[in-house]
């Protein structure tokens, strides 16, 4: 019998923004989020009318696939929190 297995763990990027700039990826990455940990920042994702502000402490989940935009309303820092699996195929 062959069992696959998914590793999956958590990769945390701490990202600082001065004012004004922008940080983007791109790809599908539905089921990341983003959290505040320094002033505040300004949230897009592609084919989303809204868009979301956020301060310390506050987290945006990722809901759709395309680009998403961050911009630094004043100097500040988020995670970027991205969950990287990997195949672990053995036999059993």
């Amino acid at each position: 019998m062959t069992v696959t297995k998914f590793d999956t763990r958590p990769t945390l990027n701490e990202v600082s923004l001065r004012q004004a700039s922008l940080w983007r990826a791109d790809g599908d990455l539905r089921g990341e989020h983003i959290t505040c940990t320094v002033g505040q920042i300004w949230i897009t994702q592609k084919n989303d009318l809204n868009d979301y502000v956020l301060k310390p402490g506050k987290i945006f989940w990722v809901t759709r696939p395309g680009t998403v935009v961050v911009q630094a309303l004043t100097d500040g820092q988020f995670n970027f929190s991205r969950v990287i699996a990997r195949n672990q195929t053995g036999r059993n």
